[in-house]
């Protein structure tokens, strides 16, 4: 019963899209449009990707640093510990780098 009512939803959809062609101009518009959308997201998501592996690995990286300097979050801050901002929390992993690119 519930597919019976659902078809004939789906025929009123098309009658009225017969009776406006505008609206069918538009609705095809939109579905042409969707792919170049589609595609310009999952390039800007591989390039966010790319550079978060670059940021998380940068972080991971070195243990030392030279006289006068504070290791921090993989990075030597001159001035101590308590100069040294929390990358970390932004960049440590691949998923947080991602999202600290995406939102800021």
């Amino acid at each position: 019963l519930l597919r019976l009512l659902r078809l004939l939803r789906l025929t009123r959809m098309v009658r009225l899209m017969r009776s406006m062609p505008e609206l069918l101009f538009l609705v095809k518009g939109m579905l042409i449009a969707a792919r170049g959308v589609a595609s310009t997201m999952f390039f800007l998501i591989g390039i966010i990707y790319i550079f978060a592996i670059i940021f998380a690995e940068q972080l991971s990286d070195s243990d030392f640093c030279r006289e006068g300097y504070a290791y921090r979050d993989g990075l030597c801050w001159k001035g101590g510990e308590s100069s040294a901002p929390p990358l970390r929390e932004a960049f440590g992993t691949v998923g947080q780098s991602m999202l600290t690119l995406f939102v800021q």
